[in-house]
């Protein structure tokens, strides 16, 4: 079976790590994900970035989170975040010299060497990991743009039939105020960290969350 019909399997996903500008610099963030697009398409895939992650300074590396989270939101796909710690005997404790790390590891929580939370999160990404975003579609999706600043969102997607679309939105700012075309707001249910609102659309649909 001649490259690249892998398989006859259509109903596959294409879920590659990538740390482009975190471990390996040989592209930007923008080109790795391009790449793995690429290479979705050439496998006859759906993608999903099986793992990702930041490792250095949370306070200048959250630009580079947005940037991949825009490309994220531009083709509609998700991630895994790789979190981690330097539990005993963990490898990633040790760098290539042999030395130790520090007594405490910080990715999305901050753990200590003997793997235990120790309270302090970083919330440079959890503001964008939290973003508001839909999390169930009704249709086709055409347009999403999220800004992880001030939680706003606008979505816009086409159906041939009357259904429900479902969003999540952080409660970092607020109660959300809904609005659109072609939609309704049915219900705004309150969970932990934000909201999940379930919206009946139709038709060629926009939503757009403020506060």
């Amino acid at each position: 079976m001649a490259f690249p019909d892998l398989t006859n399997e259509r109903n596959m996903v294409f879920a590659p790590h990538t740390y482009f500008e975190a471990i390996s610099y040989v592209f930007t963030v923008e080109q790795g994900y391009d790449l793995i697009k690429t290479l979705t398409s050439i496998y006859r895939a759906k993608m999903f970035v099986g793992e990702f992650g930041y490792f250095g300074n949370p306070a200048t590396d959250a630009a580079k989170y947005k940037r991949f989270a825009l490309k994220e939101d531009e083709n509609f796909t998700g991630s895994t975040w790789w979190q981690w710690c330097q539990a005993p005997g963990d490898p990633h404790g040790i760098s290539w010299n042999g030395t130790q790390y520090a007594n405490t590891s910080m990715a999305m929580i901050e753990l200590d060497k003997n793997g235990n939370f120790t309270g302090n999160v970083n919330d440079f990404y959890l503001k964008i990991l939290s973003r508001t975003r839909p999390i169930a579609i009704c249709g086709k999706p055409l347009k999403l743009s999220s800004n992880s600043d001030n939680g706003t969102m606008h979505f816009e997607a086409k159906t041939a039939t009357k259904g429900e679309t479902v969003l999540w939105i952080s409660d970092a700012f607020g109660e959300p105020i809904i609005s659109g075309n072609n939609t309704e707001l049915m219900t705004l249910k309150k969970v932990d960290g934000g909201y999940l609102a379930f919206l009946k659309v139709t038709d060629n649909y926009k939503i757009d969350v403020g506060f």
